[in-house]
């Protein structure tokens, strides 16, 4: 068990720890269960909470790439599950100024209506094609599924003439997070 602790984190943790004569301990009972007092120098470490933790990367790369906002994007992940909304399922959601009317989201070309009806009530929308892939794609380079490219053409953090130092960061933390292989506990997001 502790050969798996020790691959949950970086090697310079590792250093620190091994240097203040702690050592880590996976915990199996859970977050619930608080464990027993020992004399040994033990640190819980828990599995599976590393869903997000490229979402920094990953969502300015989506971004960059479809050059949508943010607003945007959160709009799409949350109708993209729901497949088909109506007026009602669009006005329970919480958006930003520019996408408070319908109107201005099929304006952007990534919902269409489905079904017109006279009663604005009635009519039925979709995220189209163009949406979905936006959506797929996200979750996909995520869950590491897929890697994130590296091709200077087709990676809009590694165009040299626009590149500011924070693009410069983002690339460096993508070459690192592709040449890392896709944890177990996201593997089970995908196979």
């Amino acid at each position: 068990m502790e050969k798996k602790a020790n691959e949950m984190v970086t090697k310079d943790t590792l250093e620190v720890l091994k240097k203040k004569g702690l050592k880590l301990k996976l915990n199996t009972a859970g977050k619930a269960k608080i464990e027993k007092y020992s004399r040994a120098k033990h640190l819980p470490i828990f599995r599976g909470y590393d869903l997000l933790e490229n979402m920094m990367v990953v969502r300015q790369y989506i971004q960059k790439k479809h050059n949508i906002d943010l607003g945007l994007l959160e709009t799409l992940l949350f109708l993209n599950p729901k497949q088909y909304f109506t007026q009602a399922d669009y006005a329970e959601m919480p958006k930003q100024f520019r996408y408070c009317y319908l109107k201005n989201l099929l304006a952007t070309g990534y919902v269409s209506l489905l079904q017109d009806a006279k009663d604005v009530s009635k009519k039925l929308y979709k995220v189209n094609r163009k949406g979905h892939e936006i959506v797929c794609n996200f979750y996909e380079l995520l869950s590491c599924e897929k890697k994130i490219n590296e091709i200077q053409s087709s990676n809009p953090f590694n165009h040299t003439k626009k590149r500011t130092p924070f693009d410069k960061k983002r690339m460096d933390l993508i070459k690192k997070i592709n040449q890392l292989p896709a944890p177990e506990s996201k593997k089970g997001l995908y196979q």
